[in-house]
């Protein structure tokens, strides 16, 4: 792995992070489309770096979720539960984004702050353990 693959994959780790605690200080203000919107980039940042470490950069939402489908979760290196958290959270903010009078609300939005933190965190782990480990 390059070193600019490496710098690019911390980034994507560091974007996601500043992403999760964007979406905390809008669900503080009780923006729940807007947190939601959030929390699903800052997963969708946390697959991004770890299709990377794999030499894979998708250039669509639905590309990335079926390559991280097909290489980690259908693998079991990432648990099926944060697959289904993935496509829960894309729908979630496919719907606040783009349906009229769709509103997210505090009991989803805390119920994606919890498991969205779980979900990083359990991509950089794997990253750190399985990738980066080795350079």
């Amino acid at each position: 792995m390059t070193d600019d693959r490496i710098e690019l994959i911390r980034y994507r780790l560091s974007k996601s992070e500043d992403t999760y605690n964007d979406a905390l200080y809008l669900a503080e203000g009780k923006k729940w489309n807007a947190a939601t919107n959030r929390l699903y980039y800052s997963a969708y940042y946390s697959v991004h770096a770890l299709l990377l470490c794999i030499n894979l950069s998708p250039r669509t939402h639905k590309g990335t979720r079926t390559l991280f489908h097909q290489h980690f979760l259908s693998t079991n290196m990432i648990p099926k539960e944060f697959g289904d958290l993935y496509t829960l959270i894309f729908e979630a903010r496919q719907e606040g984004d783009y349906v009229d009078f769709a509103e997210q609300n505090e009991e989803s939005v805390s119920f994606f702050i919890s498991n969205v933190r779980l979900f990083n965190d359990k991509i950089k782990n794997l990253i750190s353990n399985e990738f980066l480990s080795r350079f």
